[in-house]
């Protein structure tokens, strides 16, 4: 079982890590929710069925991230258009990958040393994890997409570079 997990449910639900992983450990083994709430406190101290089926649903989540299949990037032929997107924030990171699947040479501007934008610095790791936003990121460079990290447009570049770039 992977422990960042059961931290990151745990955290959420607050709820002691031990708890969930022994739960997590049951419900694995095929075990009931009213029989682990009812018959096996000494595992997971006194959760109730509403927090184990909590746990459950959180776990089923995340292991359904982990095991997820890549996208099938079709991309388009390569265009002759260049495109400069400021951020690579939820908007910036969308705007490169579809315009990417269209066959445009992409090049991202992000201020910050991660992808993400506000999403990254202003919501905790436990309710967004970071390599959600860097999977995200990831599909878009897959594309050919260049995501110039810590480069702000306006004081590490200016328009007239970035138009001299395209």
């Amino acid at each position: 079982m992977n422990t960042k997990i059961s931290e990151i449910i745990a955290q959420s639900l607050g709820i002691a890590t031990n708890r969930v992983d022994n739960t997590i450990l049951m419900l694995d083994e095929g075990a009931t929710i009213p029989f682990i709430s009812r018959y096996r406190k000494e595992r997971t101290g006194s959760l109730d069925e509403v927090q184990i089926l909590q746990i459950k649903e959180l776990y089923e989540k995340f292991t359904e991230l982990e095991k997820r299949k890549e996208p099938l990037l079709k991309r388009e032929s390569p265009r002759s258009e260049k495109v400069a997107v400021i951020g690579a924030g939820p908007a910036g990171l969308s705007c490169a990958y579809y315009l990417g699947l269209k066959g445009y040479s992409v090049t991202i501007f992000e201020r910050l040393a991660e992808p993400g934008g506000m999403a990254a610095v202003g919501i905790p790791d436990y309710r967004l994890p970071r390599d959600i936003l860097r999977y995200e990121a990831g599909l878009a460079e897959r594309l050919g997409v260049d995501i110039r990290y810590n480069t702000q447009v306006g004081k590490d570049i200016t328009l007239s570079q970035i138009f001299g770039i395209l």
